[in-house]
């Protein structure tokens, strides 16, 4: 899932930012169209094939609804404090985790580039090829695209470290390019001194980061052993096999229990943020299997505000008659036996 997550949006911004760069560089205008239909081809054919596949299999093809759903300041904000977690999510004096600590120096990262890009631009524009031009591209179109998609399709999509992963090498390698092209224009020696002192620390920064990262990988992920560990996932896997799993978060129970679960009744549709129509029908079914005793609740409390989409825990255990059979922490077990 996390995979998916990442990538996602890859494909529709590749698209975009060969379609503007193939228009902008074919000169020729009858050589421009056939590499614009040749290139429209090829990234569509695929695309076409797993939708016509989809459509054999499933009555949804799509599985979004269009509708308008703008992001907050608040979530455009964190796309800025991504940067700064580019640069200093890891450093000691920042709380790692920490989200919104990360958009000061977002801002001021973007700040000193832009204020670097300015100061030198005539060594810039001199030395910029082609390959930073297609870079910056792709960055502006997969910005561009998930800004498209959290307000028409997909109004749950986070917009946070990792769905920004893509961009992250495009970044990288646009960000040193550009303080070593005004590294090599730099006149005199004091320029030269601040430009290497900037791109030095960028580096061991970005060190820092990706030794960070993989650590959390291995210790805090859904891929770390503390989490295989927990009695909750051995006793869902071996007491309560033949149930069904009833979950507020579908994709972390699949990786755990290997076993597909059933999301919450939503009261609003979280890709849409719609009232769902089918909500209360949804709801009784929840409530029959549990009544049943073929059901039981998994949630897990990770503080998100999801009592606008989904039931509450307090409300599930109350109106369902559950009672807690195990709590990890940061997972529950919940049932009515």
């Amino acid at each position: 899932s996390v995979i998916c997550e990442m990538t996602k949006f890859i494909g529709i911004s590749v698209m975009v930012t060969g379609l503007i760069y193939l228009w902008f560089e074919e000169k020729n205008t009858r050589n421009q169209k056939i590499s614009v239909l040749w290139f429209l081809f090829i990234t569509t054919a695929p695309l076409v094939w797993w939708k016509v596949r989809d459509a054999r299999v499933s009555p949804e093809v799509f599985g979004r609804i269009l509708a308008w759903h703008p992001p907050s300041f608040t979530r455009l904000s964190d796309g800025v404090s991504v940067v700064g977690q580019w640069v200093s999510s890891y450093m000691p004096i920042v709380p790692a985790g920490s989200t919104y600590s990360m958009f000061p120096f977002g801002i001021c990262s973007l700040i000193l580039l832009l204020c670097i890009a300015i100061t030198f631009r005539k060594q810039v524009q001199r030395q910029l090829s082609k390959i930073h031009f297609v870079a910056f591209l792709y960055v502006v179109s997969y910005c561009v695209v998930y800004l498209v998609a959290v307000s028409f399709v997909d109004a749950s999509a986070e917009i946070d470290f990792r769905t920004f992963a893509p961009l992250y090498p495009f970044v990288l390698f646009l960000s040193v390019s550009l303080v070593g092209i005004c590294i090599r224009g730099a006149k005199n020696s004091l320029a030269w001194i601040v430009l290497m002192i900037c791109l030095v620390s960028y580096l061991v920064l970005v060190a820092v980061n990706l030794m960070g990262w993989l650590h959390a990988a291995v210790t805090v992920g859904l891929g770390a052993n503390r989490w295989k560990e927990k009695p909750v996932v051995s006793l869902v896997m071996n007491q309560f096999s033949e149930k069904i799993i009833y979950t507020n978060r579908v994709k972390p129970a699949f990786y755990l229990f290997h076993k597909l679960a059933i999301g919450l009744p939503a009261k609003i549709e979280p890709l849409s943020e719609l009232k769902n129509d089918q909500h209360e029908a949804e709801y009784k079914v929840m409530k029959e299997a549990f009544e049943q005793h073929k059901a039981i609740l998994v949630f897990f409390p990770l503080g998100h505000n999801e009592e606008v989409y989904f039931p509450s825990e307090s409300h599930l255990v109350s109106k369902l008659g559950l009672r807690m059979i195990r709590n990890d922490g940061e997972i529950r077990l919940y049932s009515n036996e």
